[in-house]
C-alpha cells in the first residue's frame, strides 16, 4: 500500500480507452537460471491492441540504498517491454510474453510475443521480489525492448524506502508482486516491492538440528590492558561479560565483598579497582586459540591477618542461566602465593539471595592446577544460576589468588527444529477475484496452459473429500480425514494455512488407531492402563444405560453393543 499512498488518485487511475480491461493474468518466472518456461499472460478483449502500454519489472539495482530499511538498492527498471500496434489480444482473450526458449505448448488461440534478444539465464528478475507494472504513456529512460542492457536500469525509488518518487508513466493498467519476502518489510538482503497485489512468498520447511549446553560461557580474564599502560581492570569493569559460549551474550562474572570495589587513580591517570590485578595467566583449562595473557588476581586487601579481614569473605560469582539445560559443572585453573587465601567455598543460588555451600572447601597450589565442581543435576532447569566462589585464609594485603580460563558448562543437548524458508514462487496465478495464488512447478502439471484460463486453485478444509490423503504430502492445505485434519492443525496451523508437507505427515501418523479420530485403538481400555480387563468391565457396567460415558459405539446407550467391543479387545492393548 505504500506504492499507492504516494502515486495518488491521478497516477492510479485507468487510461480512459478500453486497456482498462487488459490484466496481467500469470506470471512464471525462472528459479533455477536456466528455466526456458518463463513467461507473462495478458488478459483482456479478444482483438484488443496494446499499443501504448508497457511491461515494467522493478527489482533491485547495484550499489548501497540510500534508505536504511534494506541494505540492497531498490526500485531498479530490470525489464522493460513496449507493446505496438500489432501486438493484440488473442481470439481467445489472451496474450503470452514469453522466451523464445519456451517449451510448454501455449493454446493456440493466445498471441504470441517473443522476447529478444533471448538470454540464457533468467529475464523476470528472479530469486528477489520484483513487481510487475503495466502502464501507459511511459517515458522512462530505458526504452529497448528486454533486460535493461546497462547495470542499472532507471532508480524510481531513490531513497530505497519502499514508495516510487519517480513514476514515469500516465497510468498503471495493472499491477502485481512476485514476493519473496515474508512481513510487511524486505530484510537486509532483499528489495522493496510497489504493489499490494501479491503472489507469495513460497513457503516450504525443512529440518534443522541444534545444539545447545555444551559450553556456556568462558572467561580468560586476557583483554586487561589499560589506557595508560600496563595491565588491570579500571572501575566500572564488572560485572563482566562472558568472551564466548552459548551464552555469552547474556552470563556475567561479577565480584562482591570486602574491599574488592575499591578503587584508586594509578600514576598513569587510571581510576582502577585497588586490589584486583592481573597478573600473568595459563593456558591450563584454556579453549583452543587462548594465550595465557593476564587472569583475575584478587589480593587480600589492607588489614588481612591471620584472623581475617580486608578481602576475606569477599567473592567471585557467575551468572547465567540452566533454563532448558542439565548437567552444569563449572572448571577454573587457578594458584595462591604462600600469603594468599588458602580456602575457596563454593556455593550456588537459584534466586539470587540466599545461597547454599556446596562440597568441602577448594584449596589451592602455588602453581596453576586445574579445580572444579559438578553440580550433577541439582541446577538443571534454573533460570537464575549464581554461582560463588567465596575466599578466606589472606594473611597478606599483596597475598593473591589467579582464576584464568573459567569455563561453565551443561550436558549438551540435541534438537531438531522446523525451519521455515522463503522464496519467489515459481508460478503466480491470477484468481476470479483479482487475487493471486502460487501454482505448481509446471504450468501445465494440471493447474493450466499458458494462454488460456486460468484453472481455479481450489480452496479445502478439513475433511474435504478432495483435500488429499493425510498420509501424503500435497500442495493444498488440509487433509480429508476431519478428525486427524483437526488435530494435526490445532498443532501446526501451517498444515493447513499453507500446505500438507512431510512434517504434516509425520504429525497425521499419530492419528492412526487414535480413538479421538476413530483408529482401531484400544477403545475398551477405560482406565488407561494398557489392558481390557475386569477393571474396565466394572467401569462400565456402572455406567450402564442411556447417556453413559462408557458409549463406545456413540450411539446414546452403553448397552450390548459397547459390551461385546469391550469383550472382543479383552487382553493387553497392541502396542
Amino acid at each position: 500500500m505504500r506504492f499507492f499512498a504516494t502515486m495518488g488518485m491521478a497516477a492510479l487511475s485507468l487510461t480512459a480507452f478500453s486497456t482498462a480491461a487488459i490484466v496481467i493474468n500469470e506470471v512464471r518466472t525462472d528459479m533455477s537460471g536456466s528455466d526456458t518456461d518463463e513467461y507473462i499472460e495478458l488478459k483482456g478483449m479478444p482483438g484488443e491492441s496494446l499499443a501504448g502500454l508497457t511491461l515494467l519489472i522493478i527489482g533491485d539495482g547495484t550499489g548501497t540504498a540510500s534508505g536504511t530499511t534494506p541494505a540492497t538498492k531498490s526500485g531498479a527498471v530490470e525489464f522493460v517491454w513496449q507493446f505496438g500496434k500489432a501486438d493484440v489480444i488473442g481470439s481467445n482473450g489472451f496474450l503470452v510474453l514469453r522466451k523464445a526458449t519456451m517449451v510448454t505448448p501455449i493454446d493456440p488461440g493466445a498471441t504470441q510475443v517473443t522476447i529478444l534478444p533471448d538470454v540464457a539465464t533468467g529475464v523476470f528478475e528472479n530469486g528477489q521480489n520484483s513487481t510487475v507494472l503495466l502502464v501507459s504513456g511511459f517515458s522512462g529512460t530505458n526504452t529497448t525492448n528486454g533486460v535493461v542492457p546497462t547495470a542499472d536500469g532507471q532508480d524510481l525509488d531513490t531513497d530505497d524506502d519502499g514508495t516510487l518518487d519517480v513514476t514515469p508513466w500516465a497510468a498503471i493498467v495493472d499491477s502485481m508482486v512476485v514476493k519473496q519476502s515474508p512481513g510487511s518489510a524486505p530484510d537486509a538482503s532483499n528489495v522493496w516491492w510497489y504493489s499490494a497485489n501479491v503472489c507469495g512468498p513460497f513457503i516450504s520447511r525443512s529440518t534443522q538440528t541444534t545444539t545447545t549446553g555444551g559450553l556456556l560461557a568462558f572467561w580468560g580474564f586476557n583483554d586487561n590492558a589499560l589506557p595508560g599502560g600496563g595491565n588491570g581492570y579500571l572501575a566500572g569493569r564488572f560485572p563482566l561479560s562472558a568472551e564466548s559460549g552459548d551464552q555469552a551474550a547474556t552470563a556475567v562474572v561479577d565480584i562482591g565483598g570486602g574491599l574488592l570495589q575499591d578503587t584508586i587513580t594509578n600514576s598513569a591517570g587510571d581510576t582502577v579497582y585497588q586490589w584486583l590485578q592481573s597478573f600473568g595467566g595459563t593456558t591450563t583449562n584454556a579453549l583452543a586459540g587462548v594465550a595465557s595473557g593476564g587472569s583475575l588476581a584478587i589480593q587480600g586487601g589492607t588489614g588481612a591477618t591471620a584472623s581475617g579481614g580486608g578481602n576475606n569473605g569477599s567473592h567471585v560469582e557467575f551468572r547465567l542461566s540452566m533454563a532448558g539445560l542439565s548437567g552444569l559443572e563449572v572448571t577454573w585453573a587457578a594458584q595462591r602465593t604462600s600469603t594468599g587465601f588458602n580456602s575457596t567455598q563454593v556455593s550456588y543460588s537459584t534466586d539470587g539471595t540466599t545461597f547454599t555451600d556446596f562440597g568441602d572447601p577448594i584449596t589451592y597450589a602455588t602453581g596453576f592446577s586445574l579445580r572444579g565442581v559438578d553440580f550433577g543435576t541439582l541446577l538443571d532447569d534454573a533460570a537464575d544460576v549464581r554461582i560463588r566462589l567465596t575466599m578466606t585464609g589472606a594473611t597478606a594485603s599483596t597475598g593473591n589468588n589467579r582464576l584464568d580460563n573459567v569455563q561453565v558448562l551443561s550436558s549438551p543437548t540435541e534438537e531438531t527444529v522446523i525451519v521455515t524458508n522463503y522464496g519467489s514462487p515459481f508460478h503466480c496465478i491470477r484468481n476470479a477475484d483479482g487475487t493471486w495464488s502460487q501454482g505448481g512447478a509446471a504450468p501445465a502439471a494440471g493447474l493450466d496452459t499458458p494462454g488460456a484460463e486460468n484453472a481455479v486453485i481450489p480452496t479445502y478444509v478439513c475433511g474435504d473429500e478432495g483435500a488429499g490423503d493425510c498420509n501424503a504430502p500435497h500442495a493444498n492445505g488440509g487433509c480429508a480425514d476431519e478428525c486427524c485434519c483437526e488435530e494435526v492443525c490445532s498443532a501446526d496451523p501451517f498444515c493447513c494455512d499453507v500446505a500438507w508437507d512431510s512434517f504434516c505427515v509425520t504429525a497425521a501418523a499419530d492419528c492412526s488407531g487414535s480413538t479421538d479420530c476413530g483408529g482401531s485403538g484400544c477403545v475398551a481400555d477405560l482406565n488407561g492402563d494398557g489392558s481390557v480387563d475386569g477393571i474396565d468391565l466394572g467401569v462400565m457396567l456402572g455406567n450402564w444405560g442411556p447417556g453413559g460415558e462408557t458409549d463406545l459405539n456413540q450411539d446414546g446407550s452403553v448397552d450390548g453393543v459397547d459390551l461385546g467391543i469391550l469383550l472382543g479387545g479383552w487382553g493387553a492393548c497392541a502396542g
